[in-house]
């Protein structure tokens, strides 16, 4: 049986010149890499692949829209403190729940001159 060996070289200040398959395969062989966990050639030489498949990846993909909006804080809070019911007319009506009795509340309701605690 023979054995073989093969040595690969790319230059890191080069990667955005590869094409989108030639960088898979980098990836690839960064992964295989025997040198050990740890080693800090090898891992700056994975980190650099990934970082350019990801530049790659977002400048492809759109953007996440309203993720995160401002009433959603307010929208959470309603939810938490009641529920949304039917009305007759095909509506919805927010009717809020109980509210704890003090013992139960475990300072998270106060006096009312007091704020509500988060």
């Amino acid at each position: 049986m023979s054995e073989y060996s093969v040595t690969i070289k790319f230059e890191t200040e080069r990667l955005q010149n590869y094409t989108d398959e030639h960088l898979a395969q980098l990836w690839h062989l960064c992964q295989a890499n025997p040198a050990p966990t740890g080693d800090k050639t090898a891992g700056l030489m994975t980190a650099h692949v990934g970082a350019e498949i990801l530049r790659r990846w977002l400048t492809a993909q759109a953007p996440s829209l309203h993720c995160h909006r401002e009433a959603d804080f307010y929208w959470k809070t309603l939810v938490e403190h009641g529920k949304w019911e039917s009305t007759e007319d095909g509506g919805k009506r927010w009717t809020p729940s109980a509210l704890p009795r003090p013992e139960e509340a475990h300072g998270r309701i106060t006096v009312l001159s007091k704020p509500i605690a988060n």
